[in-house]
């Protein structure tokens, strides 16, 4: 990886100050090292005190008696793996990256800290922050060690020439959007499943005009799109997916370059269909300044029965299960416009990380923390079952999973994993292949199977993790079996022309797309956008992703 041909530039920007200074109460340069226990899990002795900065909210609540610096987390860290945690600033969240920016740029750094991409790479540049792998081959327990190798995409972005220079906040690549449908609609009206886009135009129609709840009034929805922006968690995504397009990210093209997707040819021929998909009712004709709750609630009042959306719809719309008696919901893969099958873009999900500070001695303090993290969420010990108010404060309802340091501590692809061990306990009837996390849903689900209804979330869970074939981690596994998840090619930070010309790119786009769906302009103002595009800072932003790509090969 070439990852730093840029060091040269740092000079420019005042970086040669940055090994000056240091903050000696914080543990710096001037801290003598603790000899740490053997072991993944063992524990300081004394306890060593290590400095964090930390993001902070108006809505931050403590349980009696505790505060920022005196909670259950700051106990359980210093009881279980001998780490006093204290902070070196704590800053209103809206002013994190700002704060630590002015952090790097000083070099007056905690002991650790979380950074965003952005922070990472230029941390990695000036050489302030250490080597963790090292620390990671010797002391990282195997839990820590499996999450982080089960998504080496994830890991790569925390690598440089295979070395790890922090520990990737691990995401979930996996955690797609679906297709919903109102199945006990289906059965009434006896249509087809959503399998193909010429089902779903004929669900839509049927929906719009069919009566499918019953009440004599024609006031349901065909396919609800668009509440809270045209690409919103209800949005057109999918749509475009159906034509093997897609509004933003980076695709390669025949010759081997980066080329953006919201400008290729396909695009204009899904803006044709949802144009005349508008024209014919099939689409709300007010969905361009619907809100998201206002669209959450169509669903829920029975007035909408098909939307594409995020596979965790159903933790919105729990309520639906008392709204909506026998109301079934049921996901389905993105269907195709064709017989090539329709794939769905995601990110690369990692976005921020931890990270020590060169001063700081004891490196592999970070990794015994996140050891811990990953044995207390997943570990065969029971440390989640055993100590619930670290999760949730049960008399006041307080987050306390927020104060601890590192609370993204947490398994890749989780959600997916959960749902092919669910499947293996159904034939099985052996749970001890769950962890902890894994155990707390899987009862929920559980129960929804076994005729429980008393809570909703019995049914949101087993409509989202369940082993049936309509749930949404069903259809995900669909995508994962056919290889139907298409990674957005870029991954790198914001170019300079990205940060001078996306926004108000985004903006052109969105506003012509959505006069082009409603038929306020004509298809071919698609052309003109194409070269709109180009011409308002498009071309430049291809250039730099492109020179970030033949750096990255």
């Amino acid at each position: 990886m070439k990852r730093f041909c840029v060091l040269a530039v740092l000079l420019t920007l005042g970086f040669s100050l940055v090994f000056a200074g240091g903050r000696q109460a914080s543990g710096g340069s001037s801290a003598k090292a603790a000899v740490p226990a053997p072991g993944p899990l063992g524990k300081y002795d004394p306890p060593l005190t290590v400095y964090w900065a930390k993001s902070t909210s108006s809505s931050d609540r403590y349980d009696e008696g505790y505060s920022i610096d005196y909670n259950e987390w700051t106990i359980e860290y210093l009881e279980q793996v001998g780490v006093d945690i204290k902070y070196s600033w704590t800053v209103d969240g809206s002013q994190y990256d700002q704060k630590m920016a002015a952090s790097i740029a000083t070099g007056d750094l905690p002991d650790m800290f979380q950074v965003n991409q952005e922070q990472f790479d230029m941390l990695l540049r000036s050489g302030l922050i250490w080597d963790l792998t090292d620390a990671y081959n010797q002391y990282g327990s195997e839990l820590m060690k499996t999450a982080l190798q089960s998504d080496p995409s994830q890991t790569a972005m925390a690598q440089v020439n295979g070395r790890l220079m922090g520990f990737p906040q691990l995401g979930h690549t996996l955690d797609s959007k679906v297709i919903w449908v109102r199945q006990d609609w289906l059965k009434k009206l006896n249509l087809p499943n959503p399998t193909t886009l010429e089902n779903v135009r004929r669900i839509a129609e049927a929906f719009a005009t069919k009566d499918p709840d019953g009440n004599g009034q024609n006031d349901t929805y065909g396919a609800l799109m668009g509440p809270g922006g045209i690409w919103s968690g209800l949005g057109a995504a999918g749509f475009l997916s159906a034509y093997h397009a897609y509004h933003e990210g980076w695709l390669k093209d025949s010759s081997g370059s980066l080329v953006y997707a919201g400008i290729q040819p396909q695009v204009k021929t899904a803006l044709a269909a949802l144009n005349e998909w508008y024209a014919k009712g099939l689409i709300p004709r007010d969905w361009v300044n619907m809100s998201y709750d206002e669209g959450v609630s169509a669903i829920v009042s029975g007035k909408a029965g098909l939307m594409w959306g995020p596979f965790y719809l159903p933790t919105h719309i729990v309520q639906f299960v008392a709204m909506q008696p026998g109301g079934e919901l049921a996901a389905y893969p993105w269907p195709s416009a064709d017989s090539v099958p329709a794939k769905v873009m995601t990110n690369n999900a990692v976005r921020n990380y931890y990270v020590v500070n060169k001063k700081f001695p004891n490196p592999e303090a970070l990794i015994k923390l996140l050891n811990y993290m990953f044995e207390f969420n997943y570990g065969s010990g029971g440390n989640r079952a055993a100590r619930p108010y670290l999760q949730v404060s049960v008399s006041q309802g307080i987050e306390n999973w927020l104060h601890a340091v590192t609370p993204y501590a947490t398994l890749p692809n989780k959600n997916h994993a959960f749902h092919l061990q669910y499947k293996e306990v159904m034939k099985t009837g052996d749970t001890s292949i769950l962890n902890v996390e894994a155990l707390d849903t899987w009862k929920h689900v559980k129960a929804w199977y076994d005729g429980d209804n008393s809570d909703p979330w019995h049914w949101a869970f087993a409509v989202i993790f369940g082993t049936h074939a309509t749930a949404s981690h069903s259809a995900i596994e669909e995508y994962t079996k056919n290889d139907l998840i298409l990674m957005n090619a870029f991954s790198g930070l914001p170019t300079a022309a990205m940060k001078t010309y996306q926004s108000s790119l985004d903006s052109l786009r969105d506003e012509i797309f959505t006069r082009i769906i409603i038929g306020e302009l004509p298809l071919s103002a698609f052309d003109t956008f194409v070269a709109d595009w180009k011409r308002q800072g498009g071309d430049d932003i291809t250039r730099e992703v492109n020179a970030w790509y033949k750096e990255r090969k």
